[in-house]
């Protein structure tokens, strides 16, 4: 009895840990989520998790423009810093004159001045203190960056002219209205258009990547050539290169074939990786030769043989275009040297440069298209989850 509950405390302990690590790598995607629902002082100044209510906002600005002996504490400070430094040169002097004397009683009396808390016949402010709950927040999320996001474009804004053109109704006319003049203000980046761009690029690049990288493992696996080893341990030293140091070459090469500004120029640079040439090199190798025998024997060729194996591997297929997947869709330094034209950008490319410009924009709309970046890695990792389970517990390197 003592075994088992030995056991199931070490199980709850090991869960309770496991629970605590998961949360601080969660954390910042739910923060993130949230952060696509407040404005720009909130996402600065606050520290709770939800949006704060509208009463609250509207309370808070009303008790700050109603405070009207609220000091700046930072120039206080650097007042007191000049006096005292004035104050420390007059006292380092071995004799004083009648004005240095006077001048020296009036800084102790504005530094006594500063130090001294100024005196209020006002009762002490109280704090104000959020009182909608969490389930009241939730239900009143406000979506509205969501929508300056997706429809604060260019072309939904020609879209909006012709409507309001064509509209008799006043009514619906001034609403229209409304929506196109609180969207101009805006004006970022085709978010469908980009989304579209980054997703073709991502199911290209993997597509490319899991043919190519499994055909090249399946060789090198099964089949016996002359440099074999020279070309593996090629392989094995690319991975060791940063991608860094290979951007200026693979860019003059990129332009030398004509395949700049294209998304062509992303996709086949990356067809073929190291990495995946390894992680298929050893997964064919857990494949029994006998059943490749079998295809041979039939009279199948070495190509046929390889297409009817790959239900073999299915699980490493899977597991392998989720891993370029995510590399392709985040990918962010390949697209910044070959994509040119706003029209081509890819999603993470587009998010950059609108971080680079939101000095005066609301950080919402980052965190709402940051939101969106990871909606189809999170549900691909969802419906593959046990697929890639299966397929690393079965590599083994040896």
């Amino acid at each position: 009895m003592s075994w088992k509950r030995h056991k199931l405390a070490k199980s709850n302990l090991s869960a309770l840990i496991l629970t605590g690590i998961a949360l601080v790598f969660i954390y910042p995607f739910i923060w993130m989520f949230f952060s696509s629902f407040k404005t720009n002082p909130e996402i600065y100044q606050s520290t709770q998790l939800l949006p704060q209510s509208r009463e609250f906002i509207e309370a808070r600005q009303e008790q700050i423009q109603d405070d009207s002996k609220v000091k700046n504490r930072a120039q206080a400070f650097r007042e007191k810093r000049k006096i005292r430094s004035k104050i420390k040169e007059l006292e380092a002097q071995e004799e004083l004159t009648l004005e240095q004397v006077t001048s020296l009683q009036e800084l102790k009396k504005q530094l006594a001045q500063l130090d001294r808390p100024s005196p209020t016949t006002e009762a002490p402010t109280k704090a104000i203190e959020e009182t909608e709950s969490m389930w009241t927040s939730l239900s009143n999320l406000d979506f509205q960056y969501f929508d300056i996001l997706l429809n604060s474009n260019r072309r939904h804004l020609d879209k909006l002219e012709s409507e309001i053109a064509q509209e008799n109704d006043l009514k619906q006319k001034a609403q229209l209205q409304a929506d196109y003049d609180h969207l101009k203000k805006y004006q970022y980046f085709d978010f469908k258009k980009v989304f579209t761009n980054s997703l073709i690029i991502a199911l290209l690049h993997c597509f490319g990547a899991v043919a190519l990288s499994a055909s090249a493992g399946y060789v090198f696996a099964k089949i016996d050539f002359k440099g074999k080893k020279f070309f593996f341990t090629l392989a094995i030293l690319v991975i060791l290169i940063p991608k860094q140091a290979l951007i200026l070459p693979l860019f003059e090469w990129i332009n030398f074939i004509g395949l700049s500004n294209s998304h062509a120029g992303i996709v086949l640079p990356g067809a073929l990786n190291a990495i995946g040439l390894l992680f298929f090199t050893q997964i064919w190798k857990q494949v029994p030769n006998d059943m490749l025998d079998i295809c041979r024997l039939e009279g199948a060729s070495e190509l046929r043989t390889f297409i009817h194996a790959l239900p073999l591997i299915s699980s490493a297929l899977l597991s392998f275009a989720l891993l370029d997947f995510i590399m392709s869709w985040n990918e962010h330094l390949l697209p910044l040297i070959v994509l040119q034209s706003p029209d081509k950008q890819t999603l993470p490319l587009a998010l950059s440069q609108l971080m680079g410009a939101s000095l005066g924009e609301p950080l919402a709309v980052i965190m709402a298209g940051a939101t969106f970046t990871i909606l189809p890695t999170l549900t691909l990792f969802a419906l593959l989850y046990r697929r890639i389970k299966s397929s690393l517990a079965d590599l083994h390197l040896h």
